[in-house]
């Protein structure tokens, strides 16, 4: 049975945001009433987020380049250290542009790391570079390449702990963008770009995003008929917490790890 509490146990947290709303196991349901997974409900800007951008299908090839970007410098650290602070990081990396960082010096590296304001792992900053480098002179079509590995089926999780951190077509990409160039490109980052990008959908079942992406029945199996390219966006949802944020491509836990190369 949901209880009514006034404050939201979130992540292992409680976060006296005011938010309000019932919440039982991963699932909360808040004082609009709509579902949403404990990690979404965490705060207003969450809630923003989790309603209006994670999981929409992005399909251009700059957008699927700057969440797998973000998702690099995100490896092994708290959502918000990279995910939540992507406009800030964007002004420091060229807006993510591939031919900008294409042309980024060993120089240019070098003033970006001593630059307080950026995750000064070089490591990551170097694979992003690298892999602006590899765009530019291989021109793979990445948006296209990466959701050509899209599975058949998409996880129906009842609980955070049944959503996949990594899965054979992630395994799979990783190993073809590893073949073209790119670093920093495991299978655990690959999924958690199927995630970001609405090539999966591991929204909890009965949570209100569920399905909104239109790409899948509602047993799991793709709609073969419906394709990012020819879908609208879906519905937007602001509930009266919106505010203006910063947000990108949060996950309910680490995005990957230092490892997952």
């Amino acid at each position: 049975m949901l209880q009514r509490t006034n404050e939201l146990a979130v992540l292992g947290r409680r976060d006296g945001d005011g938010q309000g709303g019932d919440q039982h196991g991963d699932v909360v349901v808040g004082a609009d009433e709509l579902a949403r997974p404990r990690w979404a409900a965490r705060n207003a800007a969450m809630m923003r987020y989790y309603d209006n951008e994670w999981g929409v299908p992005v399909w251009q090839d700059k957008q699927v380049f700057r969440v797998l970007s973000l998702l690099i410098l995100q490896a092994g650290l708290f959502w918000g250290s990279a995910l939540g602070r992507a406009e800030e990081l964007a002004d420091l990396l060229g807006a993510f542009d591939p031919a900008t960082l294409a042309l980024f010096s060993d120089e240019d590296v070098e003033a970006l790391l001593a630059n307080p304001r950026m995750i000064r792992n070089g490591r990551k900053v170097r694979a992003i570079v690298h892999n602006a480098r590899t765009l530019e002179s291989s021109n793979p079509g990445l948006a296209k390449l990466v959701w050509s590995f899209q599975p058949e089926r998409t996880p129906r999780p009842q609980a955070l702990e049944e959503v996949p951190v990594e899965s054979p077509q992630s395994s799979a990409l990783a190993r073809e963008l590893k073949s073209l160039g790119f670093v920093y490109v495991g299978p655990r980052i690959c999924y958690s770009l199927f995630q970001c990008i609405g090539m999966v959908d591991t929204n909890l079942v009965g949570t209100h995003r569920r399905g909104a992406s239109g790409l899948w029945a509602e047993d799991g199996t793709r709609l073969a008929a419906r394709t990012p390219v020819d879908m609208p966006p879906p519905a937007r949802v602001c509930s009266q917490s919106c505010e203006a944020d910063n947000l990108s491509a949060p996950q309910a836990r680490s995005t990957g790890s230092a490892v997952d190369e």
